[in-house]
């Protein structure tokens, strides 16, 4: 009578198997990782240059001059109509343009204005809402108050200053200033809300004043 040799794994076997079980882990989860990221980049980008679109929308309509007047933050929400007074933001003004549904009195939300590498580190504060600063101050570089006499494209709501036509800023070029950019921790100094670092680690993206969109390192 022939005994049976059963086939097992040995303890060194399956101390292998677990090994390169790890090693792939450690390969494949950074890649992951990486691609994700990749995703809410492009999106964040694609997110930026629908701003731009809409804000020359804006600037067909309104005779050529730029929405405002403005703080330097801005917010995705907003309340009340696009075209009414009190406290105003970008937001507020292009969402006509961004298939926003506005209700008066409501506070709105709109998701162009909120980068999802921004919401994922932020996704645990509720009264975080402020993903993007607007180049109204000087102390920015490449600031656009040096344009035509220190005039802002979008006013300063401190002033208050009133904003101004895009026709007027003919003296620094459109692509060599940024509009809009990401806000975190390490570029002000504000006690609001938001990210320690930028959100996508090694740059912020910011859209300029010609609507394209670039990478700026993070210095």
């Amino acid at each position: 009578m022939k005994t049976r040799i059963h086939s097992a794994f040995t303890l060194i076997e399956l101390l292998t198997v677990i090994a390169i079980i790890g090693v792939l882990a450690g390969i494949l989860v950074p890649v992951t990782s990486r691609v994700r990221e990749s995703a809410r980049n492009a999106q964040c980008i694609s997110n930026l240059r629908q701003i731009g679109t809409s804000l020359q929308l804006y600037l067909d309509e309104h005779r050529d001059t730029y929405p405002g007047p403005f703080y330097t933050v801005q917010s995705f929400y907003f309340t009340g109509d696009p075209d009414g007074t009190g406290f105003i933001n970008l937001s507020r003004r292009l969402s006509p343009y961004l298939s926003s549904h506005v209700v008066p009195g409501n506070k709105r939300k709109v998701p162009v204005f909120i980068c999802p590498s921004w919401e994922l580190v932020m996704k645990n504060v509720s009264d975080a809402e402020y993903p993007y600063v607007i180049n109204l101050d000087p102390k920015y570089p490449d600031g656009v108050t040096k344009w035509s006499n220190s005039k802002q494209p979008f006013g300063d709501a401190n002033g208050p200053k009133p904003p101004h036509r895009a026709s007027e800023f003919t003296d620094c070029p459109r692509s060599q200033t940024w509009m809009l950019s990401e806000l975190d921790k390490k570029r002000s100094s504000r006690t609001d809300p938001m990210p320690e670092k930028p959100v996508h680690g090694s740059h912020r993206n910011e859209l300029y004043y010609d609507y394209h969109v670039a990478r700026a390192a993070v210095k």
